[in-house]
C-alpha cells in the first residue's frame, strides 16, 4: 500500500502502468473508493496495489482532498504528530506500507541531509523492520522530467498552452513527475529491495 501525497500517487499510477501490460483485461481492475483511496486488483495472484491519501501519515488538516494544496503558499498545514490512528487503521495487515511525501520541497537544501540522517537514525531503531529508500539525489538530476506548462490539472484545464507558457511561475507543475518517467526508476528500486528481501 502506497501512502502519501500527489507525488506518492503518481508513483502508484506508474506502478499500475508498469504490472497492468502484462495482465489480461478480465485478470484486473482498477477502482477509485474515495477522493483519498483507490486499489488495483489483480486477480490471478489475489493481490492489490493500494493508495490512501495522507500526505504527513499521521493526522492533519492536508487530509482533505479538497483543500488547498501544500506549498500553496496561503495556508500553512495543521499536523497533529501523535495522532496516527484515523489514517493506520487503512493500512492494518498489508504487507507492505510505502510512504513518500513531496514535503522535502519545502525545507532549505541546508536541512536535507540532516533530515535524512535523522530519518535512518529513527527508521534504524525502530521495532518493525523498516527501510529508507532514499531518491532524492537521483532525482535532482532529473529536473527536466516534469509536466511543466504542459501538465493539465483541475487549476489550469481551461488555460491555453500559450497562456501557461507566458505565466509559467503559475501554471507551470514542477513537483509532479511526467508517465513513463523518473517514478518508473523509483519503482524498479522499490521492486529490487521488496525481491531482494531486504
Amino acid at each position: 500500500m502506497f501512502v502519501g501525497d500527489s507525488i506518492h500517487m503518481n508513483q502508484w499510477q506508474s506502478l499500475i502502468c508498469m504490472v497492468q501490460s502484462v495482465i489480461s483485461k478480465r485478470k484486473k481492475s482498477l477502482h477509485y473508493v474515495t477522493g483519498r483511496s483507490a486499489y488495483f486488483k489483480i486477480k490471478n495472484y489475489n493481490a492489490t496495489l493500494e493508495f490512501y491519501w495522507a500526505p504527513y501519515l499521521v493526522e492533519s488538516s492536508a487530509d482533505d482532498t479538497d483543500s488547498p494544496s501544500i506549498g500553496d503558499d496561503k495556508s500553512e498545514p495543521v499536523v497533529k504528530p501523535k495522532s496516527i490512528s484515523k489514517h493506520g487503521q487503512h493500512w492494518k495487515g498489508v504487507d507492505y506500507l510505502i510512504f513518500d511525501t513531496c514535503l522535502v520541497d519545502q525545507i532549505s537544501k541546508f536541512e536535507i541531509p540532516e533530515l535524512f540522517k535523522t530519518a535512518e537514525k529513527v527508521t534504524g531503531s525502530m521495532k518493525v523492520d523498516v527501510h529508507f529508500l532514499n531518491i532524492t539525489s537521483l532525482s535532482e538530476y532529473r529536473k527536466d522530467a516534469h509536466p511543466s506548462f504542459y501538465g493539465i490539472s483541475e487549476c489550469n484545464a481551461k488555460v491555453s498552452l500559450q497562456k501557461r507558457k507566458i505565466d509559467p511561475k503559475t501554471y507551470a507543475d514542477c513537483i509532479h513527475w511526467c508517465l513513463p518517467g523518473l517514478p518508473d526508476t523509483w519503482n524498479q528500486f522499490l521492486y529490487a529491495k521488496i525481491i531482494s528481501g531486504c
